[in-house]
């Protein structure tokens, strides 16, 4: 078995690369679009697309002779040259769009779709490949007949701890101190660091493909009998978490001054509480119990969780407390929820990755790939109707 610790420290340095790139490019396309929330919405569905068709192609990937770890290497080298390279075609969208603004500024319809065109065609490549990296390194940790769900867990908390440092650091240090420009740098420069040190621990690795195995069943990936259930639950959940993401972002322009610092800090807030998620469910999988349960339990904890806590932030105005602040408002209204969302997409996944007889570390990265796939698509159209219906209605 590879050093899960390596794996780890690769991860949460890929997630800081991560989150640096989407806080840049969110500012950078802010500047073309404008900062409305039907411009954010629409440039995170796009983000989020990319994230759902690498998450899917993990599978296929693998098929094709490549180690896991080998694999999620070159996708990191993808990730920093294509992300050098997105300033490039920013300015070049700035242009395009420029001229369909003049020739139909009126035209809503028009100007969504443009939206949406030219900040996939910028980010496809990129973030197909940042989500193409949790199932290949799903894949990575498996080993026959061991639960790895704990390990998934870990991989996906030690992620969103990466992304939460990613976000700290480009709002509040690094384009105040370095620029947007040499940002981008700093990020391409992490990506191939963490996609070099992957491939050079690939060519040591001690694969076991020269072992016979027993013969694959095709059906291995639908054996598990929750297999429909968790795979409604992780998109519906998905829809409700971006969905959220929106809406709070709304309702906190009502406490706080909407500033830079006030958004890094709400989404810092949402990655911590989801990392901190992650660890929970990492212990979670690691401790017998009916895991299917345990998933609905959360989901219906994490609905009361944001009611709740919005509501009890409401109450504490309404009572003269000093909670309008925006640390005060972060910490009550948008953490309590967002630990209990991130617990439960891990779990999910640690069902699915659970390794089985026959099955090989294309099954488990197929598995984990679909259901963060559809996880992700949720969250595209929560994003969208969020932004483009319920807030508007």
């Amino acid at each position: 078995m590879l050093s899960r610790g390596a794996l780890l420290a690769l991860f949460y340095v890929s997630g800081i690369a991560g989150l640096i790139y989407q806080v840049l490019w969110l500012r950078r396309l802010s500047l073309i679009f404008g900062v409305t929330v039907y411009a954010a919405s629409t440039v995170l569905a796009a983000f989020m697309a990319g994230l759902a068709i690498g998450s899917a192609l993990a599978g296929r990937v693998l098929k094709r002779g490549y180690s896991p770890l080998a694999a999620f290497g070159i996708a990191e080298v993808l990730v920093g040259v294509t992300g050098l390279v997105s300033p490039l075609l920013l300015d070049a969208a700035s242009f395009l769009y420029a001229a369909v603004h003049h020739a139909s500024p009126d035209s809503f319809g028009l100007l969504t779709v443009a939206r949406l065109v030219s900040s996939f065609a910028i980010l496809a490549v990129p973030t197909a490949m940042m989500g193409i990296t949790l199932p290949l390194l799903s894949a990575a940790v498996s080993a026959p007949g061991r639960s790895n769900g704990t390990s998934i867990g870990l991989l996906y908390a030690t992620n969103t701890l990466g992304a939460m440092t990613g976000t700290l650091l480009s709002g509040l240090m690094l384009i105040p101190a370095i620029g947007i420009q040499r940002s981008f740098l700093l990020a391409a420069i992490l990506n191939v660091a963490v996609g070099s040190l992957a491939l050079w621990m690939a060519r040591g690795e001690q694969r076991q493909s020269s072992t016979p195995q027993s013969p694959i069943d095709p059906q291995s990936a639908i054996r598990n009998p929750h297999s429909t259930a968790l795979a409604v639950v992780v998109a519906v959940s998905g829809f409700a978490s971006l969905g959220l993401e929106i809406a709070w972002f709304r309702l906190m322009l009502q406490f706080v001054i909407a500033t830079t610092a006030a958004f890094t800090a709400m989404l810092a807030t949402v990655l911590g509480g989801i990392a901190i998620g992650g660890g929970i469910a990492a212990w979670l999988l690691r401790v017998p119990r009916d895991r299917v349960a345990t998933l609905g339990i959360v989901q219906a904890r994490a609905g009361v969780a944001s009611a709740g806590s919005m509501s009890f932030l409401l109450w504490t105005v309404e009572q003269g407390w000093k909670t309008m602040g925006l640390k005060q408002t972060v910490l009550i209204a948008i953490l309590p929820p967002a630990i209990c969302m991130g617990i439960g997409l891990p779990l999910a996944l640690g069902v699915a990755g659970r390794r089985r007889d026959g099955d090989r570390e294309e099954d488990v990265a197929r598995r984990v790939g679909s259901l963060y796939s559809l996880n992700v698509a949720g969250a595209i159209a929560g994003s969208l109707t969020a932004g483009f219906v319920l807030l508007p209605r």
